[in-house]
């Protein structure tokens, strides 16, 4: 979480699993984030591809709405850190 509030990478949890997904604006920085896990805290990384390619934040006035989006989309959507 400390690495995601640096602003180099953000975490995901998509809505449908308990999984955890590290988005990076180009993929060096998965090496960045596998080097500073094993230097800084001993702990080796391996990374997965996902079919995810693009985040976007998804905001509505309307509850009601949100909520029915959610619910028809729930296959595709995750929370990021800040819910």
């Amino acid at each position: 979480a400390q690495l995601s509030e640096e602003g180099a990478t953000q975490f995901f949890r998509p809505l449908m699993s308990n999984d955890l997904i590290l988005g990076a604006v180009g993929v060096l920085q998965f090496d960045v984030v596998a080097y500073r896990l094993k230097d800084e805290y001993g702990v080796d990384a391996i990374f997965e591809p996902v079919s995810v390619t693009t985040a976007r934040w998804v905001h509505c006035d309307n509850a009601r709405k949100l909520e029915e989006f959610r619910e028809k989309n729930a296959g595709n959507l995750g929370i990021d850190a800040a819910g």
